[in-house]
C-alpha cells in the first residue's frame, strides 16, 4: 500500500558503531523490501545530522537550587537506554540547594527538569518566582578526573533535557573547558544577595555592583578556590535593576539583579 510507514529497530549492540566517523551524519539506505528490490529506488536513501552528547566523568555532583515556586519543579536523571531512574527530586523546598553526588557506570544518560508553570527556574517576565539554577560539576570532590563545570540554562520554559555519556564512545566532547560559573540568589533580593562563584583554576575575582545609570555602588576583590559565596547587603539600596559584574583572570560575567 502506498504512503505506509514502518519503524525499524537496528539490532546493533556494539557501542563503537555509534561513534561513527566524526561527521555527525546518520545515513540509511533500503536495499530490499520484503526480500525484493524496490520498484522506486530513487527515494531509498536519506540522512540526518545529529548532535553527540557531552562526555562526563563517572563521579560528579548535580546541584539544583530552587526558586520561590519549588512545587512546580521535578528533576530526573535516568539511564537513556534502560530507562532506569538514577535520581529523582520533587516535593522541593523554596530557595534551597539540593546536591546529589553520582558515581555512574559507563553508558548513556538523560537529565530532565520540568516546570509546571512553564517559566523555568528563572524568567525575566516573572520576577516573583525568584531565580534558581542547575549545575553539574566535580569541584570539591576527591577525584583524579579533570575538573569541570556545566551550568545548564535556567530559562527553559516547561522542560529541559540534557543528554550525556559516561566513558561511552559516541564522539562527544569531554566537558572540562568551562573555567568558572556565577550564580545569584535570591533574585529578586530584599535584604541581601548571595554571589556564588565556582572556579576550576582559582584566583582573584573582582565583584562590582552597578546601577542602571552606571554608578558603582559596591565593589570587592576576593581570592576564590573551588566555590565561594560573597554576601552583599541590599537593604539600603533603592529598589530597581542592578548589574553584577564578576571578573576573573581569564573570564568575565555580568548578571542582572533586581532589588525590591
Amino acid at each position: 500500500m502506498p504512503y505506509q510507514s514502518q519503524e525499524i529497530v537496528l539490532p546493533i549492540d556494539h557501542i563503537y558503531f555509534y561513534g561513527g566517523n566524526g561527521d555527525n551524519t546518520f545515513n540509511v539506505e533500503i536495499i530490499e523490501v520484503n526480500g525484493q528490490e524496490d520498484e522506486n529506488p530513487s527515494n531509498n536513501r536519506n540522512s540526518s545530522v545529529f548532535e553527540t552528547p557531552d562526555v562526563l566523568p563517572s563521579y560528579f555532583m548535580c546541584r539544583l537550587r530552587t526558586n520561590n515556586y519549588p512545587q512546580e519543579n521535578r528533576l530526573f536523571i535516568t539511564n537513556a537506554v534502560t530507562g532506569d531512574t538514577i535520581i529523582t527530586r520533587q516535593n522541593l523546598t523554596a530557595n534551597t540547594s539540593y546536591d546529589d553526588t553520582l558515581n555512574l557506570d559507563p553508558g548513556c544518560y538523560k537529565l530532565r527538569i520540568t516546570d509546571s508553570g512553564s517559566d523555568g527556574l528563572s524568567w525575566w517576565a516573572n520576577t516573583a518566582q525568584g531565580s534558581g539554577s542547575l549545575q553539574l560539576s566535580n569541584l570539591g570532590l576527591s577525584t583524579s578526573d579533570p575538573y569541570f563545570i556545566e551550568s545548564l540554562s535556567s530559562d527553559f520554559g516547561s522542560f529541559q533535557e540534557y543528554f550525556f555519556t559516561v566513558d561511552y564512545v559516541m564522539g562527544g566532547t569531554t566537558i572540562n573547558d568551562e573555567k568558572d560559573a556565577v550564580l545569584l540568589y535570591p533574585n529578586p533580593a530584599n535584604d541581601e544577595v548571595n554571589i556564588e562563584v565556582t572556579t576550576i583554576k582559582g584566583g582573584e575575582y573582582r565583584v562590582e555592583l552597578i546601577s542602571t545609570d552606571g554608578k558603582l555602588v559596591y565593589q570587592t576583590v576576593k581570592h576564590v578556590e573551588d566555590i565561594q559565596t560573597i554576601k552583599i547587603s541590599t537593604s539600603e539600596l533603592p529598589a530597581g535593576i542592578y548589574f553584577v559584574k564578576v571578573n576573573g583572570n581569564e573570564t568575565s560575567h555580568t548578571k542582572t539583579l533586581i532589588v525590591e
